[in-house]
């Protein structure tokens, strides 16, 4: 196998369906890949649900699906990794989808030494209307220097898990940390940082479409303590990773940098 893509999801709507058609409609090999559904904090009758979908739209892929009763999209990460035969690894959110090109593209563009890294649109959930996103001009500008570097504007990448193909080597034994319910991603992608260093971009065609809606994990309202508090505990963690290896220094102060900027604002914001 030479691709697992796992995909986190907690009671999921039609969006999860479009995710799913995506990766049907790859244009890479469907016998390359696997895709690993993590359901996560439900049970019934979503599995079922999720079950019978892939049995009507995708019978002859390689598709698992793996329940806990434990919330948290990183319990659900977690699964994917302990299920995985890959050699490499994609994560895709349930409520985003990736176009046809977008796992040959990062397999085209990736070893073991190197991450592969796409382009990114994001666009708002009901109107599909396309919004100004910030990874996309990331992306532009990258490829227009030619950075293949993580200690270069590519670390702007690593706040998240998607967009981006690993190899196995590089994640090991390493896994999200559940006990922060946001953050989770940064702090996952600066634990297994020790390991990466290059970084390739897929043509502007392999694209990760990014769904903007009311009440996903990434825009649920939390309160200025909450926020405050989890950055703190962030930047502890960060100090704390950096001190067990040989982690770069310019990474690890651009993720203090990032925190304390985020503390400064919400103390100052209204």
């Amino acid at each position: 196998m030479k691709i697992s893509v796992i995909i986190p999801t907690y009671k999921p709507a039609d969006y999860l369906w479009n995710c799913l058609i995506s990766l049907k409609e790859q244009t890479f090999p469907k016998e390359d890949f696997e895709i690993i559904i993590g359901l996560n904090g439900c049970n019934e009758p979503y599995k079922s649900m999720i079950s019978r979908f892939v049995k009507d739209n995708l019978a002859d892929y390689n598709v698992i699906i793996l329940q806990t009763d434990e919330g948290g999209a990183s319990i659900g990460r977690n699964m994917g990794l302990d299920k995985a035969q890959g050699e490499y690894i994609a994560f895709v959110d349930d409520d985003d989808y990736v176009s046809k090109t977008y796992l040959e593209e990062l397999y085209s563009v990736s070893a073991p030494d190197i991450v592969g890294l796409s382009n990114a649109v994001a666009f708002e959930d009901g109107t599909n209307a396309k919004l100004r996103y910030c990874m996309e001009v990331v992306y532009s500008e990258c490829k227009v220097k030619g950075y293949n570097r993580l200690n270069s504007k590519a670390r702007r990448f690593f706040n998240g898990p998607v967009m981006k193909l690993f190899h196995r080597s590089i994640i090991g034994d390493r896994r999200f940390d559940n006990s922060f319910k946001t953050s989770q991603d940064c702090i996952f992608n600066f634990l297994i940082s020790d390991r990466i260093d290059k970084v390739a971009f897929t043509l502007p065609d392999a694209v990760y479409y990014r769904r903007v809606r009311e009440n996903s994990a990434t825009t649920r309202t939390r309160t200025k303590r909450q926020y405050i508090s989890n950055s703190l505990r962030c930047m502890s963690t960060f100090t704390r990773i950096y001190c067990s290896g040989k982690y770069s220094t310019y990474f690890f102060l651009s993720r203090i940098a990032a925190e304390a900027r985020y503390i400064a604002y919400k103390i100052f914001s209204k």
